[in-house]
């Protein structure tokens, strides 16, 4: 993969700076002025720390790009003939970030331009030095690119969902626990971005729940509202866990690692495995397999505190929207999936014959959730919930006094 970046930094380098001064008086006539420090970019080049899908510098591990830096002298004009040398500061991932030339001229602009290839590995943070050679002023001679590759499948992810700003859909759930199976449960579903969510029962409307930035709220018939801080019950910013909605900090708490893998027979599927940098109490470690092509991730396992298999989560049924139109495309894939509780094991049948057109989303329409309370094989100890969601309505402008916890 390869695409044409080009991040341009101005360093204000003081052309007097790169010949020894004949004398002291020389010397303050000429000494370098600093017209601004080394600009440090954040993590992915993101403005502001944020990421924005559409207009955002995104770098995936393993991938070229090009790097330019542009030296002035003390009146800010480009300087011509400088010598800039690149390097990689940074050491990690699979240590194979590399470079087209490693010392580059600035041409008649004052700009210096290299070709650079990311560390391969997932979720890398590439921190290249960019240094004018022969300026007195150390501090200020250099500039910092500080480039963290992403995993492309958690990008694929995010730009997905991503488009969904708002939906709001008939819920569904057929639950089962130990081999019984529970009654229809029916639910007006609410969703804004990127995490607050609200469901109300359908045969009362004191039934409820709303979760809004680490709160969750529930309601009861006869009953006093509960709330609950789930930051604390979890151990961890819900933030940082939601990779489809914040990959940024989701990588940030997480060591991530990417590979694709050949898996429930569907075309394009990677591998995600997110280990959380400090411990909490719901998670040890995250699997996530992501087919590509939809950037739907088809199938989620969860490792509990102990590192034991405790609940997976699939996709059975998917649609495509279209945001130009606001109605379904007509592509939609059944994964006809079945879940082994003895192995965990996802089989599916999946086929996109069909091109997607550009600013559509995928969503998935109906999904399975699996959770072990004890050994798998034993079926007393499994609780599963199909859900269904129909009638959905997309982007509709959710206003945030829908999810307010008071």
């Amino acid at each position: 993969m390869k695409r044409l970046l080009i991040l341009s930094i101005c360093a204000c380098f003081a052309a007097a700076g790169f010949s020894e001064p004949a004398s002291s008086a020389e010397a303050q006539k000429t000494k370098p002025a600093v017209k601004a420090k080394p600009e440090i970019f954040p993590a992915g080049s993101i403005v502001k720390g944020k990421l924005d899908l559409k207009s955002a510098s995104r770098l995936f591990g393993g991938e070229t790009i090009e790097l330019s830096v542009t030296v002035f002298d003390t009146k800010g004009n480009p300087q011509e003939n400088r010598k800039v040398e690149f390097s990689v500061e940074a050491k990690g991932g699979k240590g194979d970030a590399s470079f087209g030339k490693t010392a580059v001229i600035t041409n008649k602009k004052g700009i210096a331009t290299v070709s650079f290839t990311a560390d391969s590995g997932a979720s890398v943070l590439n921190i290249v030095k960019a240094t004018a050679l022969g300026i007195k002023d150390v501090k200020n001679n250099f500039v910092l690119f500080r480039l963290k590759s992403w995993p492309a499948p958690l990008f694929r992810v995010a730009e997905n969902y991503g488009m969904l700003n708002d939906w709001q859909a008939v819920r569904i759930d057929h639950a089962r626990t130990g081999g019984a199976e529970a009654p229809e449960a029916k639910f007006l579903y609410y969703f804004k971005k990127p995490d607050k969510t609200k469901s109300v029962s359908f045969t009362d409307s004191a039934n409820y729940s709303i979760f809004n930035n680490n709160m969750i709220l529930t309601s009861e018939k006869d009953k006093k509202p509960k709330k609950t801080n789930c930051k604390a019950v979890m151990g961890i910013d819900f933030e940082q866990v939601n990779y489809q909605y914040s990959p940024l900090k989701f990588m940030d708490a997480h060591a991530v690692s990417s590979a694709p893998v050949k898996k429930f027979d569907l075309p394009e599927v990677y591998r995600l495995e997110a280990v959380p940098n400090a411990s909490n109490n719901v998670y040890s470690r995250i699997v996530v397999y992501v087919e590509y092509s939809t950037g739907l991730d088809v199938y989620v396992e969860k490792y509990g505190p102990t590192k034991k298999l405790e609940a997976v989560t699939g996709i059975r049924k998917a649609k495509q929207w279209s945001l130009k139109t606001n109605t379904w495309t007509g592509l939609e894939f059944d994964l006809s999936k079945k879940f082994e509780p003895e192995s965990a094991v996802l089989k599916t049948d999946f086929d996109l014959s069909s091109e997607a057109e550009t600013d559509t989303v995928w969503i998935p329409v109906e999904t399975e959730s699996i959770t072990y309370y004890g050994k798998p094989k034993d079926t007393k100890n499994i609780s599963s919930i199909i859900t269904n969601f129909e009638e959905i309505k997309v982007n509709r402008g959710l206003g945030d006094a829908e999810f307010n916890i008071p």
